[in-house]
């Protein structure tokens, strides 16, 4: 416990002193929304019984999907930004085929993160990174013939997130370009696992974004 309490205080210690220093600089604070693409890879396991014994599927695919979010830059100074934001991506693909048949088939779901960065800017330039929850929809088979009697589930689990890109400002609006990545620390871990949970997960994934922003303060 004790090492825990002590980084504790190291990370309060710099926020106060952040805290402390921003006090004699003008707080700024930006609101604005943005989309995207990106690619990643996705995977999943399912299975499903028949009389005889259960049958375990293995579905990927490295795929292309819309996104987008909103997002909110809190400067404390005019170098170092909190950003707490949403994000989506829609039409998540893994891929698979039947054993007996061979019939290939999806599925497909949609994931929703909230997630906190830390940024630090240099001009126009940017860098950041932090951590947040996906939660992932429950995934829909499609172009299967006949749907066994298999189980799907949605959830949700931690990620790291990265950042870099452009803040170009210009009078109050902002204009973002972004490059994003992002990594599922669960689906990291289980990525070689057979286990067939059911669900469907994007392991990792990097996409660019253009966004709009407009100044509310500073």
């Amino acid at each position: 416990m004790k090492p825990y309490f002590g980084s504790f205080k190291f990370l309060l210690s710099i926020i106060i002193l952040f805290v402390a220093i921003s006090s004699t600089h003008a707080f700024s604070m930006y609101v604005g929304g943005r989309v995207g693409l990106d690619v990643g890879y996705n995977y999943g396991h399912l299975s499903f019984s028949t009389p005889i014994d259960t049958t375990t599927i293995r579905l990927n695919r490295v795929e292309a999907s819309f996104g987008g979010g909103i997002f909110i830059d809190l400067f404390l100074l005019r170098f170092l930004a909190i950003t707490p934001q949403f994000h989506f991506q829609i039409n998540r693909q893994a891929r698979g085929s039947m054993p007996t048949t061979e019939q290939t088939f999806r599925a497909i779901w949609n994931e929703f993160s909230l997630e906190a960065l830390l940024k630090f800017k240099l001009g126009w330039w940017y860098l950041g990174a932090g951590a947040g929850v996906v939660f992932n929809t429950t995934p829909k088979l499609i172009d299967l013939n006949r749907t066994p009697d298999m189980t799907v589930k949605g959830g949700n689990n931690l990620l790291l997130v990265g950042e870099t890109g452009f803040h170009i400002p210009i009078s109050i609006v902002l204009i973002q370009v972004a490059m994003r990545t992002s990594v599922n620390l669960d689906a990291a871990r289980n990525i070689l696992k057979e286990e067939p949970y059911g669900y469907m997960r994007n392991a990792f994934n990097v996409g660019l974004f253009l966004g709009f922003g407009v100044r509310l303060l500073g």
